[in-house]
């Protein structure tokens, strides 16, 4: 089985949400509501409104199975049927919901997008555009059933419902909902887009609850029937109650006793429905009132007295005597109509009304609060077991047993919150009472995640430091809490650019989880993050061989434990590590597939994204494709909280300004780069690099003394040996100082002849073609940059040869002859270029604050003709949400007007 939140084995319910509930015997169908459902489906959109008991979902399931029952041909239309709940309040699962009941009803082609389209968190407008493409392709006449719609609250999911809502489709919505949900029906109600099933619709009128009374073996008297339609207002549950009211065997009641709001009503449950069960039914009834559904071996353990009886009941007898039944209780439970309701058509899970389940839970806990706390206890540890990570979380919040929750936290739910799932796992974690998180080293993590949840990276450090102090007090302690400790120490040194605190914790992590007797369910998902974060730190410390030798394995890990954000943040880093290695080919195939990964599941805009866009950028760059590079930049930025991806994007900026002829704001972007650093400077790798960069951005200005200052104050490099010794010569070359600048190239022999890092060798043969050009030696010139193109060619290295001397270099070029095709072509390609883009006069400073994704999408829909209204439906949100995205676009370009900004935008290079 599959979880729908958290791809677990175990839980299997979303099989179970794809299908209608099974019809109850003694269900009266009426047909006036099959006619008006007949009808209602011929428009867009059909609203059941209602609120709890009305029958909603059971008129619509009869509905469905009548369709279903007409001989093909002719043929009803495809339902699809989803029935939803609170874990649907993310985006991701709920349209992968909506997708699989699709797929179910076969209502999908083969050749359809949507047979095989996988959505994630965030989704984006082009997530969005691809999902309402594929729904457009259904078969005409399509409906889709959406059951339970009121417990969709997050205006994101509502928002994309909204969007499609707005659009012509053949798709057939009908929606079953106790309150109208926060959609924009008004404007389908006034252009006749919307039919409605509301109370009047489906309370019983006096005929048909005389025939629903017949059908549950009563016959009333019909001034009696009017007597209880006008009680129960038609309510089908109020109905079914008063059958269960006039039938009891020892004093039946009349009609006209018959009558209670909700509180009555539940009483009534409880003293009637309950009271008249055997003493062990009564008992399972209570017992399993715990989970929100229910079935037969989680029915076991919760009705099982053998584990700590005497906790568990207070040192009540056991009257769960029939153990190991609980499958058989349950079938039992439906057939006899006990207010229970099978999910999916093989019986094996279970809801009961949610009233009747309330009423129960409610009479357990005011008999026996400690067994309702041992219960929910029960359930927690059934549920985790069972895959359920989330769901066991939440019942031992449940308990109120703090300590169990935060053990279950460190050993099967912390990786959890880099899924889809972070917004559950955050608001259980939400309930811990402060007082209780000093308790135990593992609710100390619990602590951290929810500063991490809160943005208080800094906070999070002391945390830390109590619970390893809590740790070494203690004679067992928890190695998933110490695992889990040392990796939220790796997230805080990835937030404060503490790479060497980052190599410490992970190899902790990785120590404890090696040494360990035993294992916890977690284990090798703390392994796999471990392992990325590692190489996260070896890059930026400038260990960029072992990055990139350890990568490949640590993201196989990640793939194998169902880590895929964690996957993408990995194969970021691999891209960076390439490029920086001077692999530019090798970059983008690291890179394009965590582009790949990133699209197809929503998370372009997420943190964990940035480093792939980054490492993208860099190798465009190098390949002379400095326009898309500034595009990706931008993305970048607006994802990223790292300061060290935040100090690299800059510092790229600056190199791909010097690309693009726009020297100031070069200058300015290093210098920026530059004021980042805080009080903790980054690892010297990354100083080495940004003053690499600031040497360029002054050779761009035609300030090459200042190139030469700012290299020498740095001392000899350790990393960047070869790139600063082709700076200095650069600049030696600049001042006419042709001896110093071939002494400065001998630094860089190694590198001339290193396969493993061609932009350093190509840089270093063009510089050595450069210096033999000035020293008329033609034969030595032109056998260096014959070098300089063979080693270029097959990585499509073109920067350098557009920057270094923009004069001499296609000179050299021509001179060359013999080549083979591909790199004659190559050469072709380098003569033809066309030169950088240049700035006009009074280059513009760089965006104080960089545009987000979204910002950036509607930027580029600027300078067309389209009105906001078009604008806000080719990128499926409101008017209003256009708006709010305008004004902080011209807030940020510093800028009046919609043309103001379009101007300022192209200056930036932000559109073309």
């Amino acid at each position: 089985m599959g979880s729908p939140t958290g791809g677990h084995a175990g839980w299997g319910l979303l099989a179970t949400k794809v299908v209608p509930p099974t019809i109850p015997r003694g269900f009266l169908r009426r047909e006036r509501l099959d006619k008006a459902l007949d009808a209602a489906v011929t428009g867009p959109v059909t609203l059941v409104s209602a609120g709890p008991g009305w029958g909603k979902t059971l008129v619509v399931a009869s509905w469905l199975r009548q369709q279903e029952s007409v001989p093909s041909p002719p043929r009803g239309p495809r339902v699809a049927w989803l029935t939803l709940d609170s874990d649907d309040n993310e985006p991701r699962i709920f349209w992968t919901g909506v997708l699989a009941s699709l797929r179910r009803a076969g209502a999908v082609p083969p050749d359809s997008e949507l047979a095989t389209l996988t959505l994630g968190a965030g989704m984006t407008a082009r997530g969005l555009q691809r999902l309402r493409d594929g729904l457009a392709g259904l078969a005409p006449g399509t409906v889709l059933v959406l059951d339970d719609l009121h417990v969709i609250e997050n205006p994101d999911v509502l928002e994309t419902i909204a969007v499609l809502l707005r659009h012509e489709l053949p798709l057939r919505l009908v929606m079953i909902s106790r309150t109208d949900p926060v959609l924009p029906l008004h404007r389908l109600r006034v252009s006749g887009g919307l039919q409605e099933i509301r109370v009047r619709d489906l309370a019983f009128g006096e005929r048909e609850a005389a025939d629903f009374l017949r059908l549950t073996g009563q016959t009333v008297p019909t001034p009696d029937v009017a007597r209880l339609v006008e009680r129960t207002e038609g309510w089908a549950t109020g109905l079914r109650l008063a059958a269960m009211f006039l039938s009891r065997q020892e004093s039946p009641g009349r009609a006209d006793e018959f009558a209670g709001d909700d509180r009555a009503v539940a009483e009534y449950l409880l003293g009637e429905v309950i009271a008249s069960q055997p003493p062990d039914m009564r008992d399972f009834l209570l017992r399993t009132s715990v989970p929100d559904r229910i079935c037969g071996e989680l029915a076991d353990a919760l009705t099982d007295d053998t584990v700590g009886a005497a906790a568990s009941n207070g040192g009540r007898a056991n009257r769960s005597t029939d153990r190991g039944h609980g499958q058989r209780r349950l079938e039992a439970l439906e057939q006899a109509n006990t207010f229970i309701t099978s999910l999916g058509p093989r019986r094996q899970w279970y809801r009961y009304h949610p009233l009747l389940r309330e009423a129960l839970e409610h009479q357990l806990m005011v008999e026996d609060p400690e067994l309702h706390r041992t219960l929910h206890r029960r359930a927690a540890a059934w549920l985790t077991a069972h895959g359920a990570a989330v769901a066991g979380l939440r019942h031992a919040a449940a308990a109120q047993d703090w300590v169990l929750l935060g053990e279950l936290f460190v050993t099967t739910a912390a990786p959890r919150i880099l899924s889809a799932e972070r917004r559950a796992i955050n608001e259980t974690l939400a309930l811990i009472p402060e007082s209780e998180l000093a308790r135990t080293a593992a609710l100390q993590a619990c602590a951290a995640a929810r500063l991490e949840h809160a943005g208080r990276y800094l906070e999070i450090a002391p945390v830390l430091a109590r619970a390893r102090r809590m740790l070494a007090q203690d004679a067992d302690p928890s190695l998933a809490a110490a695992a889990v400790i040392d990796l939220w120490g790796a997230a805080v040194g990835r937030v404060t650019a503490d790479m060497p605190g980052v190599l410490s914790a992970c190899a902790s992590t990785l120590q404890v989880l090696s040494d360990m007797d035993g294992t916890f369910p977690a284990a090798e998902e703390f392994g796999a993050i471990a392992a990325i974060n590692r190489c996260v730190a070896l890059l930026w410390t400038g260990d960029l061989a072992a990055a990139h030798a350890e990568s490949g394995p640590a993201i196989d890990r990640c793939q194998q434990a169902d880590l895929d954000v964690t996957r993408l943040n990995g194969l970021g880093h691999l891209g960076l590590a390439a490029v920086l290695l001077g692999r530019p080919g090798e970059a983008l195939l690291a890179a394009d597939e965590a582009r790949a990964l990133a699209e197809e599941r929503g998370w372009t805009s997420l943190l964990q994204a940035a480093t792939g866009d980054l490492s993208r950028a860099l190798a465009r760059l190098i390949q002379g494709s400095p326009t898309e590079a500034e595009t990706l930049l931008v993305h970048a930025a607006a994802a990223t909280t790292e300061p060290l991806v935040h100090i690299a994007i800059r510092i790229v900026h600056s190199l791909l300004n010097v690309s693009l002829d726009r020297p100031q704001t070069a200058v300015r972007y290093a210098r920026s780069a530059r004021e980042m650093i805080g009080d903790r400077p980054p690892p010297e790798f990354v100083m080495e690099w940004l003053g690499l960069a600031e040497a360029e951005a002054a050779l761009a200005v035609g300030d090459p003394k200042d190139a030469l200052s700012g290299l020498s104050q740095a001392g000899a490099p350790r990393w960047w040996t070869a790139q600063q010794s082709v700076c200095m010569a650069r600049a030696w070359l600049a001042v006419n100082d042709v001896p110093r600048a071939e002494r400065s190239l001998s630094a860089a022999r190694a590198a001339a002849d290193d396969p493993g890092n061609p932009v350093a060798a190509t840089e270093v043969w063009l510089a050595r073609a450069l210096v033999a050009d000035r020293l008329r030696d033609d034969g030595r010139a032109v056998q260096a940059i014959r070098r300089a193109v063979q080693i270029a060619a097959p990585e499509g290295i073109v920067r350098p040869f557009a920057l270094f001397d923009r004069i001499r270099v296609p000179l050299l070029l021509g001179r060359l002859s013999g080549l083979d095709a591909a790199t004659a072509a190559f050469v072709a390609r380098l003569r033809s270029a066309d030169s950088p883009a240049t700035q006009p006069a009074g280059d513009q400073m760089p965006l104080a604050e960089p545009l987000t994704e979204r910002e950036l999408a509607v930027l580029q829909l600027l300078p067309s003709m389209q009105s906001n209204l078009e604008i806000a439906e080719e990128m499926f949100v409101s008017v209003n949400t256009v708006k709010v995205h305008l004004k902080t676009l011209y807030r940020k370009l510093d800028v009046p007007n919609r043309r103001t900004a379009v101007r300022r935008s192209r200056t930036l290079g932000l559109i073309p």
